[in-house]
């Protein structure tokens, strides 16, 4: 998994992340949507690193465990985040880093939550009041706080545009991988909205280029 560009308040959380996943080989696997959302504990899950860990954790969020709220959620995902780290292979070099955000009714704001594989996915409090892009290339960096002001959605569109094109400097070994489309997600105290902020140009291009990976049809998107 590839790019993730947040800004956290106390009454709203800002998301952007991309839609592509790649293999071990950084070949194009599939698109997939990265940022999840949890309406019934008022937020989101999203993840950097390994995509089979978070669409797991998002199903067993679903489908295996009746969760009450956030804060609860935080102390109990560190050793169920562990056991799907096995069963999904995650290769421990890998740098892989789980993410919930939503709303705290215990503290009466907006919190976020990290898990990163390398420490055990302990939880830790996520950076609040200031702009996290992922990865922090510096020509992506420079100006980006000031440009999702403006700009507003548009924006992190940009800042992932310039992530992109430092990635693609890089050995390919080294890359992050971004790219499909860039999705954006704003979580206030009383409303979880989703968008599509823009879809790179060689969106088709890749898409193709998966199904020959794949060796299988299927339809194209539209």
């Amino acid at each position: 998994m590839s790019s993730l560009i947040y800004r956290l308040t106390d009454k709203q959380l800002c998301v952007a992340a991309d839609t592509l996943m790649s293999t071990t080989h950084r070949e194009p696997l599939k698109y997939a949507t990265k940022i999840l959302l949890l309406p019934h504990v008022r937020g989101v899950i999203c993840g950097t690193g390994a995509g089979d860990l978070l669409l797991n954790w998002y199903l067993s969020l679903q489908f295996e465990i009746v969760v009450p709220d956030l804060p609860w959620l935080g102390e109990h995902a560190p050793a169920r985040l562990a056991e799907l780290a096995v069963k999904v292979r995650l290769p421990p070099d890998m740098k892989t880093t789980i993410y919930h955000f939503g709303w705290d009714h215990r503290v009466g704001r907006m919190v976020g939550q990290t898990f990163a594989a390398a420490e055990g996915f302990a939880l830790r409090e996520a950076h609040r009041e200031c702009l996290v892009v992922k990865p922090g290339y510096p020509s992506a960096i420079e100006g980006a706080e000031d440009l999702i002001f403006r700009d507003g959605v548009a924006g992190f569109a940009e800042i992932m545009l310039r992530q992109r094109l430092a990635d693609e400097k890089l050995p390919k070994d080294e890359r992050a991988g971004i790219g499909g489309e860039v999705h954006f997600v704003e979580v206030t105290t009383d409303h979880i909205a989703q968008f599509l902020a823009y879809r790179f140009a060689d969106y088709h291009q890749l898409y193709e280029l998966m199904l020959r990976n794949a060796r299988r049809f299927t339809q194209p998107p539209t």
